[in-house]
């Protein structure tokens, strides 16, 4: 500040080619002096102060643009659909009780352009968040852009496929799907046949196979292949 400040007694100051040198008992401390203020040593006492009382102009506000989440597309090539590059992932984050401290999230996803929400019965209560948000967002205001929802099937036999996947649909509060996938090869042969089912049935858009271990890519290789599907 502009008060000066005080030498203690047995220490000498000395200001000298642009340096401040402080000699006391314990040495010598010295340091560069700076253009932006101005140095008084007298009296025993250092007073600094600023070189121009006048304040800075303030700089102008900035503001940092949202993202375009449609700037980059990449197209599902069975059908041609661009999709946003950017999804949402539900692993986790929205395996909640209380959807009120993430909604904000999904709400303003889809403002900016996205449009694919993963989820997967493993995901514990991701799905039935998911309905339930998009529920609330829908009754509040009835133009929410619709998402390409993308989730899977994740159980052994195709009975017991067939009940996860309705009830999937009923959680997300949907009757069809953008996109169900076989989750982590899971009987993939048992599903795959349902899938193709309901594809035909107009039920599911897209079909799929998922796995996240290395050790799988050869096989998710070998089944792109040679089956038909979508992603």
């Amino acid at each position: 500040g502009k008060k000066p400040v005080a030498i203690p007694s047995g220490v000498t100051a000395e200001m000298k080619d642009g340096q401040l040198s402080v000699k006391g008992p314990k040495g010598t401390l010295a340091i560069g002096l700076s253009d932006l203020v101005k140095y008084q040593l007298e009296d025993g006492q250092i007073t600094i102060t600023p070189a121009n009382d006048t304040k800075p102009a303030a700089k102008p506000a900035t503001t940092t643009k949202a993202p375009d989440m449609t700037a980059i597309l990449r197209t599902i090539p069975s059908t041609g659909e661009k999709l946003p590059a950017i999804g949402l992932g539900s692993w986790q984050t929205f395996d909640v009780d209380d959807v009120a401290p993430i909604t904000p999230v999904l709400e303003r996803f889809l403002a900016l352009g996205g449009r694919l929400i993963d989820s997967s019965p493993m995901y514990g209560k991701s799905e039935d968040a998911i309905g339930t948000m998009m529920a609330a967002l829908r009754k509040r205001n009835a133009s929410t852009p619709a998402p390409f929802f993308a989730t899977k099937v994740w159980t052994r036999g195709k009975s017991d496929g067939i009940t996860q996947m309705k009830r999937s649909l009923a959680l997300l509060g949907i009757q069809k799907i953008e996109l169900m996938q076989i989750h982590n090869l899971v009987d993939w042969k048992a599903h795959l046949a349902t899938l193709r089912e309901w594809k035909t049935a107009g039920t599911v858009q897209h079909i799929g196979v998922t796995h996240y271990s290395h050790n799988s890519f050869d096989d998710l290789e070998q089944i792109m292949k040679t089956e038909k599907i979508d992603s």
